[in-house]
């Protein structure tokens, strides 16, 4: 029998043991051992060779370009688990694009990640929301980038990062401060790609650039996959020197730039054994095929430029978020801008720092869709609006007719103006279409129009300026002539041009303007009726 420690004992045996170095279980055999899949079942990377390497990869600047589907959210779970059970005490701080997004990660993935892992479980202390997570003695934030007006100010030791692509880039910026003071300083950014040189396709360009290589069973050859190689009769990935089927459960991990500071691995579901090629097949040229720029990004985790015109994701995101403007249903001294499609498109926007702020968006589904727009106009106080005037022209006419010297109905015609008013009509204004929306892609460029938090109907907003292609023409007579063709519905992107109208109506150039709550009427007619404005 032991004799029994006394306190001086006791006290010198614990502080023995805090003070010898913690043997840590790397994250591969961490996972194997204490990580279950959502069924309950111990982890395996048979369908998943891939991401062996991932997991046991120690670096301190990991970016993952990825698919959809094919294992990163675990990855992340597995790395913040890991990190605050090994590492503790700990923080680590864990984004999102939305709030939403959050409540459905931690609700759908993060909490029962956790229920069918007794070994997590247990660990899991007094805090447990959806915003903060005690870990083993390690504390875990889960934020949205567009639901705080700034960065969490608590210091941290690793960083992850959800779709880079759609959240907040100020934002996330501003986390790589947290880090400062940590021993650790450990980021993992992850994203489906969007387009080309932003978010994580930048971060993947100045990294290492790791490509998974195939082998083939038959012969050995390791090969990208590619398109070509599909057999699409028998539904197989062929190897490029044999020709025999391949399972896609052996490979490697080359780097394509090797020396880099930075981490990167780019993975494929054209390179992954679980998604069968029928289904890639199906994405590819089915009766539900997806279009070729949501192929390249969701199936092959590719940057793609296909359909993104002069104003694409990359510069909204940069660009139009940097004011930190919330959305509003109601104010006064605002402006509004409608454009006629399938249905009525909106922006409402007001004037802060001499910069166009969106407030408020909306694409009207009822069928009474006008006695909307009368609702709009007295919730927002508006004072200057523009209506697209076709196809409806007597509905446009009669609601601009109702608000005389505050609404506009707007024609496109043949002119080197960008905007005048008819001589005829006193509810009229003509314009350029290609110089109206070079203004608005422009001021986007510019960063002078800002965008509320990123909701459904921002995402929309970004995705109808991209469907709009910019291109230019040389006539026969040598003269270059640029317009703007429409490549999908972009309805949006014209009510915002309708909107920067109204602004300038009222206000002229934004250069040197006051805020909404303080504009006088500034508007100028020129000789013959004209509007002569500078252009932005």
């Amino acid at each position: 029998m032991k004799p029994e420690l006394t306190l001086e004992q006791k006290f010198f045996s614990d502080l023995a043991e805090r003070l010898t170095p913690k043997e840590r279980l790397p994250l591969l055999d961490w996972a194997r051992k204490n990580r279950r899949t959502e069924k309950g079942r111990n982890f395996t990377f048979r369908d998943r060779p891939y991401l062996k390497q991932i997991y046991a990869d120690t670096h301190d600047f990991i970016v993952i370009k990825k698919a959809a589907q094919v294992g990163g959210t675990e990855f992340a779970i597995s790395n913040a688990l890991h990190f605050a059970c090994e590492y503790s005490p700990v923080t680590i701080i864990y984004t999102f694009p939305t709030a939403t997004e959050v409540r459905n990660f931690v609700a759908g993935r993060f909490n029962p990640s956790i229920a069918v892992s007794p070994y997590v479980k247990e660990r899991i202390g007094r805090v447990d929301s959806v915003s903060v997570k005690e870990i083993a003695g390690s504390f875990l934030y889960l934020r949205g980038s567009f639901s705080d007006r700034e960065a969490l100010s608590v210091p941290a030791d690793l960083l992850i990062h959800d779709e880079v692509d759609f959240s907040n880039q100020n934002i996330l910026s501003q986390y790589e401060e947290r880090l400062t003071a940590s021993r650790y300083k450990k980021r993992l950014f992850f994203s489906t790609p969007t387009v080309p040189h932003f978010g994580i396709d930048a971060l993947f360009e100045a990294s290492d650039q790791h490509e998974w290589f195939v082998e083939c069973e038959s012969c050995g050859h390791g090969f990208l996959p590619q398109l070509e190689q599909i057999d699409k009769d028998k539904a197989m990935l062929r190897c490029p020197l044999c020709h025999k089927a391949c399972s896609r459960r052996r490979g490697r991990w080359e780097s394509m730039n090797p020396g880099a500071a930075i981490r990167g691995y780019h993975l494929d579901q054209l390179g992954c054994a679980f998604v069968d090629i029928e289904s890639i097949i199906g994405k590819l040229e089915g009766p539900k095929k997806y279009d070729k720029r949501m192929f390249e990004n969701f199936v092959r985790g590719q940057a793609s430029a296909v359909g993104v015109g002069s104003v694409n994701r990359g510069i909204i995101m940069q660009r139009c978020f940097t004011d930190a403007v919330q959305r509003s249903d109601s104010g006064r001294g605002r402006f509004m801008g409608i454009d006629q499609g399938g249905r009525l498109s909106v922006v409402i926007s007001e004037v802060i720092d001499s910069k166009r702020c969106i407030v408020y968006m909306e694409e009207v589904e009822d069928d009474d869709d006008w006695s909307r727009m009368h609702r709009l106009m007295a919730l927002h106080g508006v004072t200057t609006c523009v209506v697209d005037y076709r196809p409806e022209a007597r509905a446009a006419r009669r609601f601009a007719k109702q608000y005389p010297g505050v609404a506009w109905c707007c024609e496109f015609v043949t002119s080197d103006k960008e905007l005048y008013f008819d001589k005829d009509e006193d509810y009229l204004v003509k314009g350029n279409r290609t110089e109206i929306l070079d203004g608005a892609a422009e001021q986007i460029r510019d960063g002078r129009t800002q965008l509320y938090s990123k909701d459904e109907v921002v995402e929309t907003y970004i995705s109808h300026w991209e469907r709009l292609a910019r291109v230019e023409e040389v006539d026969r007579l040598g003269r270059t002539k640029a317009q703007w063709i429409k490549q999908g519905v972009s309805d949006l992107s014209f009510a915002d041009a309708y909107n920067r109208l109204a602004v300038l109506i009222q206000m002229g150039d934004l250069s040197d303007i006051a805020p909404t709550s303080e504009v006088a009427d500034t508007i100028d007619r020129g000789e013959g009726g004209s509007w002569y404005t500078a252009k932005w």
